[in-house]
């Protein structure tokens, strides 16, 4: 049979589009990275540095599609974002510590839920 697959069981046989198949897993596993991608943004939001609020505002969420995943991503848009989160070089020469919240977030919300977490660099 083209374009569908077979499943047999004990109790008989079924037959299941492939097409079918692949939007259902498809939208289920969107559905599931868009959860775990909101799961780390309040994270985020709950444990980034705070003097004016506008590190916390310039949080973001995307989901996009890839040929056999979902991927999910988290980003803080401010300018100095990267210098906060990786830490930086100041005008004097010395070297300010990172306080990478981004990454603790993901890293504490996917442990124990069977999720790889990739840290991502730009």
């Amino acid at each position: 049979m083209a374009g569908g697959i077979t499943i047999r069981g004990t109790g008989g046989r079924a037959t299941v589009s492939l097409t079918a198949l692949n939007v259902l897993a498809g939208t289920s596993c969107t559905k599931m990275v868009d959860e775990m991608t909101n799961r780390i943004l309040l994270v985020a939001r709950g444990t980034v540095p705070v003097r004016t609020g506008n590190l916390r505002a310039s949080h973001t969420t995307s989901i996009r599609q890839e040929a056999m995943r979902v991927v999910g991503l988290v980003a803080a848009e401010a300018e100095y974002a990267a210098a906060v989160h990786d830490g930086a070089k100041m005008r004097n020469g010395k070297k300010r510590k990172g306080n990478p919240w981004l990454a603790r977030a993901a890293r504490s919300s996917v442990v124990g839920q069977g999720w790889k977490f990739t840290a991502n660099r730009g």
